[in-house]
């Protein structure tokens, strides 16, 4: 039993650092996260219950504000919340640090390092970018 759990945490651990390469442009692994300068309109969520849906917690994370992006690692471990305005993400971060979601276990809210997401606008033209090179095919 001891060796499965331990199994299926370490499958859980490389999931999330292998979409955190995939979504970040920061690799978590090499950056001292206690001196590094944080962002302050990108929060990190931890601790997410695997009951929890995306939908919910984007509810809760609107109640302070329009979401630039909302990310969800696989097995809801990690979530990546993008804010628009600092105040907003502020805000979310005093009152939702240490919330229960569905009254279950505590989310942990940090913010992110500074260059773990690429700007929002860049991104949308990136994709745009992509969808004509794909039409012209």
């Amino acid at each position: 039993m001891a060796v499965k759990l331990a199994s299926s945490e370490t499958m859980i651990i490389s999931q999330t650092k292998a979409w955190l390469k995939e979504h970040c442009l920061l690799d978590f692994d090499k950056v001292d996260r206690r001196k590094c300068k944080r962002s302050r309109k990108i929060l990190l969520v931890k601790n997410i219950a695997a009951s929890v849906k995306e939908h919910e917690l984007r509810e809760i994370f609107e109640r302070y504000g329009a979401l630039e992006r909302l990310l969800v690692s696989p097995f809801n471990t990690l979530a990546i919340v993008e804010y628009g305005q600092e105040t907003q993400a502020e805000a979310a971060f005093r009152n939702l640090a240490y919330y229960k979601i569905n009254y279950l276990s505590p989310i942990y809210l940090e913010y992110a390092p500074e260059g773990t997401l690429s700007p929002v606008q860049q991104a949308v033209a990136e994709d745009e970018n992509t969808n004509v090179d794909v039409q012209e095919r």
